[in-house]
């Protein structure tokens, strides 16, 4: 399991220097197993983004980004570079807090991304296992964020899988 610990640092190790107001940033984690430990560090690690340098065009769309008009995005899901018109706004709780670099309410995520949740939690809650397992490996699916779209129930992966009797 994931246990957070308490924020307090040891200060014998700061050489009298008071860094109290750095420590509500640190968390330790313990894990069972070095796998569990591994797939955390994994499924909380931010995506890279690519350069906007290397990206002239919409990732999706192959429209040609302007300094004006057709400004690029990044995906906060995947990393991909995007136009306004490819992208889509989730409440940033669906992406862990190291996705969300800008600290806001509202993140964007390209239509692939926002695609993949979406028929994820449909193929949990509908019990349709295999599919769901298919659409996890695609690497753009995070078990550890809750769905939050809007109009409907939030709800993390697990429970949509209890709902849907697909939990295995």
């Amino acid at each position: 399991t994931n246990n957070s610990t308490n924020n307090s640092t040891n200060n014998s190790t700061n050489n009298g220097n008071n860094n109290s107001g750095n420590s509500k940033y640190l968390k330790a984690f313990s894990y069972l197993t070095e796998k569990e430990a591994r797939a955390s560090a994994y499924s909380n690690a931010p995506p890279h983004m690519n350069p906007f340098s290397n990206a002239p065009n919409c990732t999706l769309c192959n429209i040609k980004f302007s300094f004006l008009f057709k400004r690029p995005k990044h995906c906060r899901n995947c990393g991909i570079v995007i136009c306004s018109s490819c992208c889509e706004n989730w409440n940033s709780k669906m992406v862990p807090d190291t996705y969300n670099i800008k600290k806001t309410n509202v993140v964007k995520v390209c239509k692939s991304c926002h695609h993949l949740a979406r028929e994820f939690r449909k193929a949990l809650l509908n019990g349709e296992y295999g599919l769901a397992v298919e659409l996890y490996q695609t690497g753009n699916v995070n078990l550890r964020c809750p769905f939050a779209f809007p109009g409907e129930e939030i709800m993390f992966p697990v429970h949509c899988a209890i709902e849907g009797n697909s939990e295995k």
